[in-house]
């Protein structure tokens, strides 16, 4: 747990070989106790995270964590099978997002009630310490003779220090060529110039609801994901409502975890600001080491032997192909002008 401990003044705790001439210092107790403490938050948190996954639990977990755990980005999911953390083949993994089950109100339900505390961290709160120089038994004070309704009108703008801050953005799930991919539709997507005018592209729009802080950092606290429409390559639209409920469990975890892990950078990475978080790819470089500590609700993979696979003399036709909804003239002219305008 140790090697994770980031020592005040930017410095690393770490463990001195034997014939060194000075003796390893121990770490600060209270430092010590507050990286316990957040160890253990984040094992209630996976653990919590694992009874929210009704069907194919071991596996839907030990993918999240072949996710967070793995050192290169996630392009191919197949790709994944191959990591350490994920102990099953690679046909669990496409059986645990074809036929996984995800508890969706209880998933939302545990980011909503972990994650916004954790937006602004501790150097958020202490910038809001500073710049919150309102005194509140002055101000209740100030507003005893004023009627309800003006009152709660000075405390709604007073509150902008502690009220909680929220966004929803939308993003797309691009899949242009995922004929086999049912109920497609055009989304926006800036990549796309097919003709210099029009910027949509096949596939399903995601909106996500995220709790944001004060500071400008690179942290968000994603709380929900909606589909709009009727990424990884997956086939269905449910697979791919799993496949981003699992990417926002694994940034969560990143979240809770961020103020825990040591900076294992790259010998021609900037050291980072010391009054700053670290950024969320640089977390995940060290979350292998805080997952060995903390362990994993999942139960280990069984031993079994290949199934006996399709019987002989039977033949299985080609997948079900899904047309794109054509767009109207009028549609893309309506697009075309607000591009236009906006600009």
């Amino acid at each position: 747990m140790l090697d994770t401990l980031p020592r005040a003044g930017g410095r690393l705790q770490s463990v001195m070989g034997a014939g060194a001439e000075a003796a390893p210092q121990p770490p600060d107790p209270a430092q010590a106790a507050d990286a316990i403490a957040r160890f253990l938050a984040l094992r209630e948190f996976r653990a919590r995270l694992y009874s929210c996954l009704t069907s194919r639990p071991d596996a839907l977990l030990e993918l999240c964590d072949a996710v967070l755990c793995a050192d290169h980005a996630v392009t191919s999911l197949v790709q994944l099978s191959l990591e350490a953390e994920f102990t099953r083949g690679h046909g669990a993994l496409y059986d645990a997002l074809a036929a996984g089950g995800i508890d969706e109100e209880a998933f939302a339900a545990l980011l909503a009630q972990e994650l916004p505390p954790l937006a602004d961290g501790e150097q958020g709160r202490a910038w809001i310490a500073e710049h919150d120089t309102i005194g509140y038994g002055l101000l209740e004070a100030a507003l005893a003779g004023l009627p309800d309704e003006q009152a709660a009108q000075v405390r709604e703008a007073c509150a902008r220090w502690s009220r909680l801050r929220s966004a929803v953005d939308a993003a797309p799930y691009p899949r242009p060529d995922a004929e086999c991919s049912p109920e497609r539709e055009h989304v926006h997507h800036d990549a796309c110039c097919c003709d210099g005018v029009r910027k949509t592209i096949p596939g399903w729009e995601y909106q996500f609801l995220a709790a944001a802080g004060h500071l400008r950092t690179a942290w968000t606290a994603l709380i929900d994901a909606g589909r709009t429409t009727k990424a990884a390559k997956v086939r269905t639209p449910e697979q791919a409502d799993r496949w981003v409920r699992l990417v926002m469990a694994a940034y969560a975890q990143l979240l809770i975890a961020r103020t825990g892990t040591a900076d294992l950078r790259r010998p021609w990475e900037k050291p980072p600001d010391p009054d700053r978080p670290l950024t969320p790819g640089r977390v995940r470089r060290g979350f292998p080491n805080i997952r060995r500590h903390i362990g994993t609700p999942a139960h280990v993979a069984k031993p079994g032997r290949p199934g006996p696979g399709r019987p002989k003399g039977t033949t299985r036709g080609p997948a079900p192909r899904y047309p794109i909804p054509k767009k109207s003239r009028i549609q893309d002219k309506q697009d075309g002008t607000a591009e236009t305008v906006t600009g």
